[in-house]
């Protein structure tokens, strides 16, 4: 669609000359953050366009964090081919995952992924020869472009939000062709679409496949940008997050994905600085009571995402709904008494 393209160009251009405007350390890290929690969240969202949710989209991400600083470290890859080797590997091991996991359907197929994520957190942990166990991997050599190592914050800026803008428009084409109808066939009736032909189980491992690849490609960036990793950002409270980002979002919605992300890590940063300042002896188990109460309420008010809700708002408010008992209900009435 042109107004689609449109606004990708638009919000290209505007993350491209958000640096200009933006000049602090914080507030680029910060930007940087929510680029690799887009990526990972697009992704979960490409898996939602099936049907499925996963509980197991930390364990991909930290797979491909701890796979690519692995690689590094200890044959000295340079982290431009770590990075997709990992990638590869993870999706190779999500391939390995899906075909018992994708068996199960509803409620029991999120299990397995959260079954699947608590093992490979505890491994994580328990690894310590190879994972460092809590006090993870230090010293993870740093990406270079042209010999130069992208040192500051605005030089990964660029590279991160190359990566999640590229992930996004992948993921809308894959979304509006052929593959994209099965997966919304699929979402709307698995027996429906079987019966019009529609793979699904090849498709559904497709798409659980390409959601790891996205979440292993994340977390492989995010190794070389932090340059630190250990398993406490990977267990399941991340999976969690992620899943709120693309419920805010719009769990169907490619563009929910990036949208999401923004949305819910802002919002936990706003909490975690405001908080305490209101409230001086509210501990962080009352922040995340706070931070829940929200999100409760902006599903209440978007419950099918943030971007689908202010669409839908814009409609509403472009063509309003007759009020009931006005001119154009009274002539009717009349004419029915008569």
């Amino acid at each position: 669609m042109t107004w689609e393209r449109a606004g990708f160009a638009l919000l290209a251009a505007g993350v491209a000359a958000l640096p200009v405007f933006v000049s602090t350390a914080y507030a680029l890290a910060l930007l940087n953050i929510i680029g690799l929690y887009a990526i990972v969240t697009v992704g979960l969202v490409l898996l939602g366009c099936s049907g499925q949710v996963s509980l197991g989209q930390a364990a991909f991400y930290g797979l491909g964090a701890y796979g690519s600083a692995l690689l590094s470290r200890g044959l000295g890859w340079s982290p431009w081919l770590t990075i997709p080797a990992a990638t590869a590997a993870v999706a190779g091991v999500a391939y390995a995952v899906g075909l018992p996991a994708l068996r199960l359907a509803g409620h029991f197929f999120v299990l397995a992924t959260l079954g699947f994520g608590v093992i490979v957190n505890v491994l994580m942990v328990q690894l310590v020869p190879v994972t460092g166990g809590g006090n993870g991997l230090r010293d993870i050599p740093p990406l270079q472009i042209a010999g130069i190592r992208p040192a500051t914050e605005r030089q990964f800026y660029y590279l991160i939000w190359t990566l999640a803008l590229g992930a996004l428009l992948l993921a809308r084409n894959i979304t509006s062709h052929r593959t994209g109808r099965a997966l919304r066939a699929i979402l709307g009736s698995e027996v429906a679409a079987a019966a019009l032909g529609v793979e699904v189980s090849r498709y559904k491992m497709q798409v659980f496949v390409a959601s790891a690849a996205y979440a292993a490609l994340a977390g492989a960036v995010y190794a070389h940008y932090i340059r630190f990793i250990s398993p406490s950002p990977f267990a399941l409270y991340a999976s969690l997050f992620f899943l709120i980002m693309a419920v805010v979002g719009g769990l169907t919605n490619i563009w929910g994905g990036l949208f999401g992300a923004a949305a819910v890590t802002v919002l936990d940063q706003v909490i975690r600085a405001q908080v305490p300042r209101v409230f001086p002896r509210v501990g962080g188990e009352y922040q995340t009571a706070i931070y829940g109460v929200l999100l409760v309420v902006i599903m209440i008010f978007f419950p099918r995402g943030l971007v689908r809700g202010a669409i839908d708002l814009r409609h509403a408010q472009a063509h309003p709904l007759p009020v009931p008992g006005g001119t154009a209900d009274a002539e009717p009435a009349e004419e029915w008494r008569a």
